[in-house]
C-alpha cells in the first residue's frame, strides 16, 4: 500500500515546530518573571597560548580603505588564520614575531 506523505501537511510543519519548540521552552516547573529580566549569561574564552611564530609577508599591501593607501615594503604578521599585525616599512613588528619566517614578493 503506498502512501502519500505530501497530503499530510500538518506532520511537515507540526514536527520542525515542536522540536524548536523544545528547545527553547523552559523546562518544566521553572517559571520565568515576565517583569524581571532574565540573568545575564556571561561566558569567559581562555586566552590561546600557542607556540607557533607564524610567518610574515614582506612586500606591496593595498588597503580597501576609501583613499586606497598602498604600503609599500610593509610586513604583515599572521598567526594562527588570523592578521595579528601589519606595519609600514621601517616599522618594527612585535616581538612575538620575532621567530617568524619572512617571504618577500617576487616582483613584476
Amino acid at each position: 500500500m503506498k502512501r502519500n506523505l505530501s497530503g499530510n501537511i500538518f506532520s511537515w510543519v507540526a514536527l520542525p515546530a515542536l522540536l524548536l519548540a523544545s528547545c527553547v521552552s523552559p523546562p518544566t516547573g521553572v517559571t520565568q518573571d515576565p517583569a524581571k529580566p532574565a540573568p545575564a549569561v556571561v561566558a569567559t574564552v581562555p586566552p590561546v597560548v600557542t607556540t607557533d611564530p607564524g610567518v610574515v609577508l614582506i612586500g606591496k599591501v593595498v588597503t580597501m580603505n576609501d583613499a586606497g593607501d598602498v604600503l609599500p615594503g610593509a610586513r604583515v604578521w599572521l598567526r594562527g588564520g588570523m592578521i595579528e599585525a601589519l606595519v609600514k616599512a621601517g616599522e618594527t613588528l612585535p616581538a612575538a614575531a620575532a621567530n617568524a619566517p619572512c617571504h618577500r614578493d617576487r616582483p613584476a
